[in-house]
């Protein structure tokens, strides 16, 4: 990772710091304080959530196994001596998909979290270079004296290299000014060796030995007994693991839906001007006094097309505030370099060259255009036009937490410097990723997930027997 996108960071043991299975347990403090107050989110509102977001690592296993060359080098068991090798190589490729149904499941055309996989070819999850990232990702590695030069995958999440990721699939309620989330993205990863078939070690790392207890303590027929046995063809297995890796905290709460509906300006006339440098340019007479000024911002909904042009003043008249020219420009804020107000005929988009109170335009009236100021409204930057006919004005006020002593859902915190401390508990849950074979990813040579065997009736010593 980047040193610029490090945080400062203490690291201690616990006081109690191994857990049931001798794991050492530490904590990792960040020092560094983060100010969010110039950073808005997609919709242009100050943040209201901050994500902590959990990427495994894997770093070494391409050497290790001898995946992705970025040139035709020949995998040698001498690669696992790279310097990139890292405990953590024992995993494979980071993928991710989302959360569907059972039947979404079943379509290649939604990447399901429960079928992606690295083995079958068709089924990998979510394209990440080229979309969110540089759409070429490579890495180099000294191994042995020589450099070697890696792939990462369209395909792969790759920690060292990317700094952005999918996120949730939401859906933005325009009515309710509020965005909510549909599925999670979900993060998918397998051990190497279970997917090595298509990786230069495929015939080295192509089988594995295991001891099985075939006769513990308490069987009665034999003593205590270890079997060593070996799994044969172990390295094309698609199941794999999955977990989340975003977790909210929220820093900031959406306030209830307010509205307004703006004033309308009636139009005597508006003027096809130019197309200066490709952008459409209108003359608008207004029956009263607009007071718009240069870089003022206005809107014209047209009511039988149902369409909404917004406009930004360029220039007026001296002091004469009837009139006013204007550019139009779309919902990104880019100048409409195409046809500016348009009318649409038998499928075919013509522009809009002059209509006036005295002169119509076929069957079209200026009484069906209204036009109506933007900057005069007080309101926040992020307020939304509601595009349902009533031109009104939506938005939610953004509450800082700690500071609203009404409202019992904002989290209440009781520093008086202002800053917010996060606290939040954290459980990373690791789920199979088809432990019922209800998307054929199963495998039934998978000694992992066999059921365990029944004992036979009375064939084991009895707890009221056990002699303490």
């Amino acid at each position: 990772m980047s040193i610029k996108y490090d945080f400062d960071s203490h690291i201690s043991r616990l006081a109690f710091a191994q857990n049931i299975y001798a794991d050492e347990i530490g904590e990792v403090v960040f020092t560094d304080d983060i100010d969010v107050s110039n950073i808005h989110d997609n919709l242009g509102r100050p943040l209201t959530s901050l994500y902590l977001t959990f990427v495994k690592n894997n770093k070494g296993y391409k050497e290790w196994y001898g995946y992705d060359y970025q040139t035709q080098t020949t995998w040698a068991t001498t690669h696992i001596n790279c310097d990139s090798v890292e405990y953590s190589h024992a995993f494979g490729r980071i993928t991710c998909g989302i959360k569907t149904s059972d039947d979404a499941a079943l379509s290649d055309s939604v990447k399901s979290i429960n079928k992606i996989n690295n083995v079958s070819g068709i089924n990998y999850g979510y394209k990440i270079g080229g979309v969110i990232n540089p759409s070429f990702r490579t890495y180099t590695t000294k191994c042995n004296g020589n450099t070697l030069t890696m792939n990462v995958k369209d395909e792969e999440v790759w920690y060292e290299i990317d700094k952005n990721f999918y996120g949730d699939l939401c859906y933005y309620d325009n009515y309710n000014a509020i965005e909510e989330s549909i599925s999670p993205i979900l993060h998918r990863f397998n051990t190497a060796q279970r997917e090595s078939s298509m990786s230069k070690s495929k015939d080295y790392y192509d089988a594995f030995l295991y001891d099985e207890i075939a006769y513990d303590d308490y069987d009665i027929s034999s003593k205590f007994t270890i079997v060593s046995r070996t799994q044969n063809s172990c390295n094309a297995f698609k199941e794999g693991y999955y977990y989340e890796p975003h977790y909210e905290i929220p820093i900031n709460t959406l306030a209830a839906l307010k509205t307004i509906v703006p004033d309308f300006l009636n139009m005597r006339e508006f003027r096809y001007v130019d197309k200066e440098d490709k952008v459409c340019t209108y003359r608008i007479v207004t029956s009263k006094q607009h007071f718009l000024t240069v870089g003022d911002k206005a809107m014209i909904y047209d009511t039988l097309q149902d369409k909404y042009y917004n406009l930004e003043v360029v220039s007026g008249d001296g002091d004469n505030y009837n009139i006013f020219t204007c550019r139009v420009f779309n919902d990104s804020m880019k100048y409409d370099n195409a046809l500016g107000i348009t009318l649409s005929n038998n499928g075919v988009e013509k522009t809009v060259k002059y209509i006036s109170t005295n002169n119509s335009l076929g069957e079209v009236e200026i009484s069906d255009y209204r036009l109506f100021k933007m900057d005069n409204l007080d309101v926040p930057s992020y307020a939304k036009v509601l595009k349902d006919g009533t031109c009104r004005v939506i938005w939610r006020d953004v509450i800082k937490n700690g500071f609203d002593t009404d409202n019992d859902s904002v989290e209440k915190y009781p520093f008086t410097n202002g800053a917010l401390y996060i606290n939040k508990r954290i459980d990373i849950h690791v789920r199979r990723q088809d432990p019922y074979d209800v998307y054929k990813l199963y495998d039934e040579r998978d000694i992992e997930g066999n059921y365990l065997e029944i004992e036979g009736a009375d064939n084991y010593i009895k707890d009221t027997d056990i002699e303490c």
